[in-house]
């Protein structure tokens, strides 16, 4: 049997816990923004890869591989961010 982790053991591998909380608002305003914003973003980004960071569009590229390069020139951290392709026509799946 497996002994339960303590708070000072768990504290330990989360970190602080308000910049954990911090990142997690920040990508949660992406993904809304993302979801909300999808069609008007088709008008605006159609067949490109965008990079969302805290709530907003931060770069927009033909590629998939200029997208990354694009949001490490702005410093962005890779694991807070959201990279979509905007596909100008959706896809419709039967199922």
């Amino acid at each position: 049997m497996q002994k339960a982790m303590t708070k000072k053991e768990i504290q330990q591998i989360l970190g602080d816990t308000r910049e954990l909380d911090r990142k997690l608002q920040s990508f949660r305003k992406s993904a809304e923004m993302l979801s909300s914003s999808h069609p008007r973003m088709i008008e605006q980004y159609p067949q490109q890869w965008v990079v969302l960071y805290d709530g907003k569009v931060r770069t927009v590229a033909r590629t998939f591989r200029a997208a990354i390069a694009s949001a490490d020139k702005l410093s962005l951290p890779r694991e807070s961010i959201i990279v979509r392709f905007i596909e100008k026509n959706q896809r419709t799946m039967i199922l």
